[in-house]
């Protein structure tokens, strides 16, 4: 049995754009087997409410810090990873086999998702 890893897309991108980036990488990455969700479009604050591929909105118009999480698009972001999860626990890959996170945005929602769903064998962000 391999693990799976689910990889998160950063802003604007969707889980094609990653997977052609991750696979671009590396010939050897199919030890694993890899699942790479496409973020729902929603409106985004910091394009102007433009509706693009992101994982979570952002409350004000920067990246401060002391802007308060949008936590119902996090909720519904994490309810799909977890839903993703599910679907490869029903097909027999154990939890503990299941890793998350990705690139970005990506690997914001990687963190989220982890903190929520007990028992992931690892999570990880990059540039995140």
């Amino acid at each position: 049995m391999r693990m799976v890893v689910i990889f998160c897309h950063g802003a604007g991108d969707t889980g094609f754009g990653a997977q052609r980036w991750v696979e671009s990488l590396s010939s050897k990455l199919v030890i694993f087997q890899w699942e790479y969700p496409s973020a729902r479009p929603i409106p985004y604050g910091l394009a102007g409410g433009d509706v693009m591929s992101v994982w979570y909105d952002r409350t004000g118009d920067s990246f401060d810090p002391l802007n308060h999480e949008h936590t119902q698009s996090i909720d519904a972001s994490v309810e799909q990873i977890e839903n993703i999860v599910k679907s490869h626990e029903e097909k027999g890959v154990p939890r503990n086999m299941i890793a998350v996170g990705g690139f970005s945005m990506g690997g914001g929602i990687g963190l989220h998702a982890a903190a929520r769903i007990p028992g992931l064998a690892a999570v990880f962000a990059l540039s995140s």
